[in-house]
């Protein structure tokens, strides 16, 4: 058997309805029809969809579908896993966004909780799976009525909250309360891919890529590989085989994981790199990074790919600073900022494609942007995102997912 990560995709058909406010047991959710929805997507768009109201009557009258923020929900899907999937080690159920408040169950039993839209979640679901067919089932508990427990609670954060109350109380993109943007169309939604990863003995479980020195002779890039074992394979060594190429570079370089590592981190050095630059100063020339995670025995576990550019960018102010004191400098040379704010593409998470973003970006291109900040009033963006600013020159300015109002600082929320 491979012992390389096996990917099984979950987008796609799911099923969902109202969830019964009389159920107690998991057969009481069999009252009532069940409805076809395609994920990742919105509630709202899930039942516009399924035709229990139309897209139009929405737009014109949002304040008409207030009710849908006030129910809770729950969607399902019926996974079926061969006997090679199953026998990994390790099988992860991954969803990349939940918005927001949720409670999650496989083959009825419950797995966990999650309130927080931002981040993704991992799940290890092993010992709660088995050949042949299994049940995946979502339940969205209406976050306006989990905020409306918490204000009751604990009062409101300020005098001016700028539109509702309760939304400083939820890790939830902040416009869907209500906003220049549009209505206050709170909702919920499975918006990001779904997946299980199946895996043995370790996976890669995040990489960071920083450029700590650079100038025409050559770059240090800083490499930090964090890697996830299996409980019952915490004693081995791995190592991560790291491989750069691009402009006439071919570095190979190899992290080695000791038994009691986790993290570790490499320095490459580049000779005489090709800078990345902002559009309108040059080319944006990216590096390919492969990373392969191998076993003692050299056995393939996990692999990832990142591009990257080699840069500095440094903001100079006061005194330092030129042009009104606020500057930024991009591999030693000031760059004129020409920007925009970018905020979230629809009223609902879930809906846009990679092409959206392709188009936008590329008009933003053409009328030569060279910034943009992606408003904290909405959610950190999807990773092509990122990946097409660094193609097409653009320099991010990521404010932090907080708008406009006083946030609870009480140990349960900065946790």
């Amino acid at each position: 058997m491979s012992m390389e990560k096996k990917t099984l995709d979950l987008d796609g058909h799911w099923e969902f309805k109202e969830y019964p406010a009389a159920a107690r047991r998991m057969r009481d959710l069999e009252e009532g029809r069940w409805m076809p929805a395609q994920i990742p997507s919105s509630i709202y768009l899930n039942l516009v969809e399924a035709g229990c109201f139309e897209r139009f009557s929405l737009e014109a009258n949002p304040e008409d579908f207030d009710w849908v923020s006030q129910r809770d929900w729950i969607y399902r899907k019926h996974v079926e896993l061969t006997d090679e999937f199953r026998a990994c080690d390790e099988i992860d159920l991954v969803f990349e966004g939940l918005d927001t408040v949720t409670q999650l169950w496989v083959n009825e039993k419950l797995i966990g909780k999650t309130d927080n839209m931002f981040i993704p979640h991992r799940f290890s679901i092993a010992d709660r799976i088995h050949t042949g067919r299994n049940a995946v089932m979502v339940k969205f508990l209406s976050a306006t009525a989990y905020a409306d427990r918490l204000l009751r609670r604990y009062g409101a954060m300020s005098e001016h909250h700028y539109g509702d109350p309760r939304r400083s109380y939820l890790r939830k993109a902040q416009y869907q309360f209500g906003s220049v943007l549009g209505p206050a169309l709170p909702g919920c939604g499975i918006y990001r891919p779904v997946r299980l990863e199946a895996w043995n003995t370790a996976r890669i479980d995040s990489v960071h890529i920083r450029t700590i020195d650079c100038n025409e002779h050559y770059a240090d890039v800083r490499v930090a590989v964090a890697v996830q074992r299996t409980a019952a394979r915490q004693a081995g060594t791995l190592e991560g085989k790291m491989t750069v190429r691009g402009a006439g570079v071919n570095l190979e370089q190899t992290l080695r994981f000791e038994p009691d590592e986790n993290v570790n981190t490499a320095i490459l050095r580049l000779e005489r790199p090709i800078f990345w630059q902002p559009l309108g100063y040059g080319v944006q020339h990216l590096y390919h990074l492969e990373i392969s995670l191998c076993d003692a025995d050299n056995e393939l576990l996990d692999s990832c790919r990142h591009d990257f550019g080699v840069r500095s960018i440094r903001l100079l102010r006061g005194k330092d600073a030129q042009d009104g004191g606020f500057r930024f400098e991009v591999n030693d040379r000031p760059v004129y900022i020409k920007g925009a704010c970018w905020v979230p593409l629809s009223m609902f998470p879930g809906s846009h494609t990679p092409e959206d973003y392709t188009r936008l970006l590329t008009q933003l291109k053409d009328a030569h942007i060279n910034m943009l900040r992606v408003w904290g009033g909405g959610y950190y963006e999807d990773d092509i995102f990122y990946q097409l600013c660094d193609k097409l020159g653009i320099l991010v300015w990521q404010d932090f997912a907080f708008a406009s109002g006083y946030y609870p600082d009480r140990e349960w929320f900065l946790s």
